[in-house]
């Protein structure tokens, strides 16, 4: 079968951008009133005068037995899926029941109902990732909803987050206080025992009593040892004479 593409391409002007801001919903009804769904302003507006420029183009195509064929990409999306919605509904004129729409990216740019009546002609391709034909009033009002509802769950967590941090931090300050009160017996006070077990429920292992103040004994006892020890250095011998010389001619060696 022969085909003819109308290519629709996306946002590209400041007039396109425009067109993108101009959200609020539209009425679209049949010839007789009957509603078939609410669309996006500004694409509506742009895919009617598409098909008031091409009309007559198109019927002139099908009759020559071509299928018309609107493909746009992201803002040219939509306005491809209304064209074919437009053409269908016979809103400006020429109706088409053969006209097909290959919309990419295609924002969101009309309601369920619209949506269901569009399946007929229209196939879209979204990327999994992208936030354009996601993007629309009602899931930004969503959006707004869910983040009101989490903001007090969200102050919950940090206050608790805080409060870790604090109790982290006295912990750290009780443990340097409490090194610095032991005694040269190994004792350790009161305050020190509550930090180690206060250690102990955190799973961090208390240092043994006495080891502090038997690595500091040991230490002095060292420095002590090295003090008392008295180091010899050998005396320097005067050189005995030699009783001969070496020599070295012709290969012959001998002793005088």
């Amino acid at each position: 079968a022969k085909r003819a593409a109308v290519l629709i391409p996306g946002t590209q002007t400041p007039a396109d951008c425009v067109t993108d801001l101009r959200a609020l919903p539209v009425c679209v009804k049949t010839e007789k009133g009957k509603v078939v769904g609410w669309a996006h302003r500004g694409m509506l507006r742009q895919a009617t005068a598409i098909v008031r420029v091409l009309g007559s183009v198109i019927e002139r195509l099908e009759k020559e037995g071509y299928q018309v064929i609107f493909v746009g990409h992201s803002l040219g999306a939509g306005v491809a899926a209304l064209a074919g919605a437009v053409l269908r509904l016979g809103l400006e004129g020429p109706k088409s029941t053969k006209v097909r729409s290959l919309c990419y990216a295609t924002p969101a740019c009309g309601n369920a109902s619209l949506g269901r009546y569009c399946e007929a002609h229209a196939i879209t391709v979204i990327n999994c990732d992208d936030i354009v034909p996601r993007l629309s009033l009602e899931t930004a009002r969503k959006l707004r909803a869910e983040l009101e509802e989490r903001r007090e769950a969200v102050r919950l967590y940090v206050q608790q987050d805080i409060s870790a941090l604090k109790d982290v931090q006295n912990v750290t300050e009780k443990k340097t206080r409490s090194g610095a009160s032991r005694i040269e017996g190994g004792d350790v006070s009161a305050e020190g025992a509550e930090t180690a077990k206060e250690l102990i429920s955190l799973g961090i292992p208390a240092p043994k009593p006495g080891t502090e103040a038997q690595a500091a004994a040991s230490s002095t006892l060292a420095v002590a040892q090295v003090q008392d020890v008295k180091v010899e250095m050998p005396q320097a011998t005067p050189k005995s004479k030699p009783q001969g010389s070496f020599f070295c001619c012709g290969g012959a060696s001998g002793v005088q």
